[in-house]
């Protein structure tokens, strides 16, 4: 089960557009794919690429998959897709560095309302807490801080 930071991270992702076209070994067929929006999980077998716009994820996944010469491996399939990527002038990251950023978004919210604690600046949060707590809106202090967070991870994401 993801922990709290994960399911923030693939928020801030799905908030941000961040797409993905991603190779993957069937009993030693490889197959390519996409995804609209990118999860900080990968399946065995799978590597991603990600880009800014599901349709250049689209566009890569059909050239590859019409590509002549068959990938016979992952690392010869994400040469594959780069290669494609480098003609379209489409910029592809490593899904690790996305995740890697989707993390230290997350980890920059925490410090932050770490540092609205440190500050006492938590009171109007606190009382807004309350008050949707009286009507019934939430159950738990951590989910609605989760929500918060949320809220702010989709603003950065969205700039």
């Amino acid at each position: 089960m993801p922990t709290r930071a994960e399911r923030l991270a693939d928020y801030f992702l799905k908030c941000a557009g961040i797409a993905g076209v991603y190779a993957e070994d069937n009993s030693g067929v490889i197959q390519f794919g996409f995804t609209e929006a990118v999860s900080i999980a990968c399946p065995d077998g799978r590597a991603y690429l990600c880009c800014a716009h599901a349709v250049n994820a689209v566009h890569i996944a059909r050239r590859a998959y019409e590509w002549t010469r068959p990938a016979t491996s992952l690392p010869a399939a994400l040469a594959l897709m780069n290669v494609i990527a480098s003609e379209e002038g489409i910029e592809l990251t490593a899904h690790a560095i996305v995740v890697d950023r989707a993390m230290k978004a997350v980890r920059q919210v925490n410090a932050t309302f770490m540092d609205w604690q440190d500050q006492g600046l938590m009171k109007p949060i606190n009382r807004e807490f309350k008050a949707l707590r009286r009507q019934g809106g939430v159950t738990t202090y951590a989910d609605f801080l989760h929500m918060k967070k949320a809220e702010m991870l989709r603003m950065m994401a969205t700039g």
